[in-house]
């Protein structure tokens, strides 16, 4: 869920103000005077009302134009209001998060990253562990009263909060981060883009920690294809980088011989690899569990083919022996028309 802006133009006549509101309301911000920095720089540090000696249909487009540049204070506001004399507009904006918020949330990011990230890591590494600090850190607003990241830090945000923290904290690693600005689930949603190891890929890190999931990872919207992503998202497409590599085929790649343990961890991630994990369906789930326990082993995870009552109709009719217990657990995988299933047996 995101808040949507409004913006009110209004334009005065010349008998409004006794003095013109270039008089009332200074048009330069920090020493910048030409329209377009007196702009930029009121939105950089979130001025709740400045002046612009431009007429208002050109204020508009500068503002614009500003906001899609620095598309992080694009998420912060909520209201914005224009009153012109025909000369000089003023603008008039009401943030969802203070300045001094944006400040301190600034500076918890770094203490954060301090600890979080160490010299020598790559991007890979680096949107690892920022993802998964979220995950762990943040839960969804299910009263949908908390729409920054600001909240979203303190430890509770919807979508908008989450992703715009998700951008910051990737900006302030040195990860280059998009919005995307869509639907999900039947409403609007907030995600991103991210770019590692000179590739695209989707990043719903909101998606990523199930309401009801606890605050362990699902991974399942981590690092998609706009193909996959597809599958429960839409989007335009247009202005946006496309997202085209598999990223299971590049950590696969990658982590052969690697000695980096953050590489190695999502190496070894199922749901990541799902691609790559023994595939499953009706007729074979048994054979596949029986070659399990021949070898001792004591947890496994497969790719079922079929719905989740076809998994549990294949798992009931199973007739296999050789172990003292057998339970399963699954969850929807990133393969379209794919279970995840974890089985553990006991011996």
């Amino acid at each position: 869920m995101r808040v949507p802006h409004h913006a009110v133009a209004i334009a005065l006549t010349a008998g409004v103000f006794v003095q013109p509101i270039s008089t009332l309301f200074p048009t330069t911000v920090f020493g910048a005077t030409e329209p377009a920095q007196v702009v930029a720089e009121a939105i950089a540090t979130q001025k709740t009302s400045f002046s612009v000696n431009l007429p208002m249909q050109q204020t508009e487009a500068l503002v614009k134009t500003s906001l899609q540049q620095q598309p992080y204070f694009a998420q912060l506001y909520s209201n914005m209001n224009y009153e012109s004399d025909g000369t000089t507009t003023r603008v008039t904006i009401a943030w969802l998060q203070s300045a001094a918020q944006t400040r301190a949330l600034d500076q918890s990011i770094r203490n954060t990253e301090r600890t979080l990230l160490r010299p020598g890591m790559s991007d890979f590494d680096k949107e690892w562990v920022i993802h998964n600090w979220i995950v762990e850190h943040v839960r969804y607003d299910t009263s949908l009263k908390r729409y920054t990241p600001y909240d979203a830090f303190q430890g509770s945000a919807v979508c908008q909060g989450i992703a715009a923290l998700t951008y910051r904290m990737m900006s302030f690693a040195g990860i280059p981060v998009r919005f995307v600005d869509g639907t999900a689930g039947g409403g609007s949603h907030l995600w991103n883009e991210v770019k590692i190891g000179g590739h695209w890929y989707q990043l719903d890190v909101t998606w990523d920690d199930p309401i009801g999931g606890g605050n362990r990872p699902s991974y399942l919207y981590y690092n998609l294809t706009n193909a996959q992503m597809a599958a429960t998202h839409s989007w335009d497409e247009s202005g946006l980088p496309q997202a085209t590599t598999d990223f299971a085929q590049v950590v696969k790649s990658l982590s052969r011989g690697s000695s980096d343990p953050v590489l190695r961890t999502i190496a070894n991630n199922p749901t990541v690899m799902a691609e790559f994990q023994e595939k499953v369906n009706s007729q074979t789930i048994g054979d596949a569990i029986a070659r399990h326990i021949a070898q001792g082993d004591t947890q496994f995870t497969v790719e079922f083919a079929g719905s989740a009552e076809a998994l549990a109709k294949a798992m009931a009719g199973l007739r296999l022996s050789g172990f003292q217990s057998m339970s399963y657990t699954y969850s929807r995988s990133r393969l379209p028309g794919y279970q995840a299933v974890q089985v553990t047996l006991q011996y």
